[in-house]
């Protein structure tokens, strides 16, 4: 059966917001970032103790006193975006963005060099502010190297905002599909409804001045029948349900004909709560029981059978007696309403997972199997229908 997709590793990015996923992408990035750049410049003064160079603690300030502009610019390149209009506006924007990261990056060394020559009691301070303002090359490798990680950052996060959206689009396309496909099912199950109810009319009509007695009963099991059938549009039932209306079905014609039509149905154990799509096992009973009246034939027995398969596959059989000259066409290929829609169903249901096809047997014989995989449905009403099937007097050889 078709299943929705739904959020299973990236459950905690679809839990969150967009904005949030942002946040949490940069912040992570920056964390990381900034606590390597730090053990590597603690590790390179432990080294080189003498060496010109700020120190670990003096390094980690410069990054705390860069860290408001990073949010800022962060929060500004959200909000920029990449839109599908505007593209080279929203560029100049970015632009714009990075020459910020860049100036509060030199900046942020600036501030830490003043604050260490403040702290040493350097009286040229002024003189040094002055020099670092007219020199375009004062801090430049930091804040290349910083305004560089930005970049990488902002790369990083578009990526995993990228991937989220894509995820919801496949989730929203995967809803779309399944939903399409019920629609289908549901159409050709309403197209198969009327059919099959014409055909019962058809049938009971023909016994009301024959043998009246025997039209009333099949009004009433008409009338079980279609209490039965006309549920609400579930997507799957379940094998055990199916298979009591299809001996419901059964029963209104082995009333028309109770000294010619014999019918068996036989369930094996375990196979009862196997998911199938409502009703899909009406038409295919239907067919051989109108085919084998059809065929005139003394003795006409329709078979329905259930039994496991190998690969978790069960096989669902139905047989009935058949004249000679029956010609038996592939079911893709049928011009039937039943068989059509039925292929169809599967199709829609199963995608290329079943198998619906005759198969050979004895002389005057027609087999359809159907092998179909075994689902458990999500809600399963095992032996609701079979209650109701138990409580018809009418004597058929079912054995679940």
């Amino acid at each position: 059966m078709p299943q929705r997709l739904g959020p299973s590793a990236s459950s905690w990015l679809m839990s969150h917001n967009e904005a949030a996923v942002y946040g949490y992408a940069v912040a992570a990035f920056w964390g990381y970032t900034i606590l390597t750049r730090v053990l590597v410049r603690a590790l390179w003064y432990q080294a080189m103790p003498s060496a010109n160079m700020s120190s670990p603690g003096m390094f980690t300030l410069a990054h705390v006193i860069f860290a408001p502009a990073l949010v800022v610019a962060h929060t500004a390149a959200y909000k920029v975006g990449l839109p599908d209009s505007h593209r080279i506006s929203a560029a100049v924007k970015h632009l714009l963005i990075l020459l910020f990261v860049l100036f509060m990056a030199k900046v942020s060394f600036w501030a830490l060099s003043a604050y260490l020559m403040v702290k040493a009691g350097d009286a040229g301070l002024g003189a040094a502010i002055h020099e670092w303002l007219m020199d375009p090359l004062s801090a430049l490798g930091s804040s290349i190297e910083l305004g560089s990680f930005y970049c990488i950052a902002l790369a990083l996060a578009a990526g995993v905002i990228n991937w989220r959206r894509y995820h919801l689009e496949a989730i929203a396309r995967s809803e779309l599909a399944l939903d399409a496909e019920r629609s289908r099912s549901m159409a050709l199950r309403r197209q198969l409804d009327p059919h099959s109810l014409y055909n019962t009319l058809n049938a009971i009509a023909g016994s009301v001045r024959s043998a009246p007695l025997i039209a009333i009963a099949m009004l009433s099991s008409l009338g079980d029948l279609l209490r039965l059938t006309m549920r609400d549009d579930d997507v799957e039932s379940n094998l055990s349900d199916e298979f009591a209306i299809a001996a419901k079905y059964l029963a209104l014609y082995q009333l028309r004909y109770p000294e010619k039509l014999f019918v068996s149905i036989s369930l094996a154990e375990g196979c009862g709560n196997v998911a199938i799509p409502p009703l899909l096992l009406q038409p295919l009973v239907e067919n051989a029981a109108l085919h084998g009246v059809n065929a005139g034939c003394t003795d006409v027995e329709v078979r329905l059978q259930a039994v496991e398969a190998s690969d978790n596959h069960i096989n669902i059989i139905i047989s009935n007696t058949s004249g000679p000259d029956t010609q038996l066409v592939p079911p893709e290929q049928s011009s039937g309403i039943g068989l059509r829609n039925t292929w169809e169903r599967l199709r829609l249901s199963y995608g290329n997972d079943f198998s619906l096809k005759w198969v050979e047997g004895a002389a005057g014989t027609a087999i359809l199997k159907l092998e179909i995989p075994r689902v458990i449905p999500k809600s399963s009403s095992t032996g609701s229908l079979v209650t109701a099937l138990s409580a018809d007097c009418i004597p058929i050889d079912v054995r679940i």
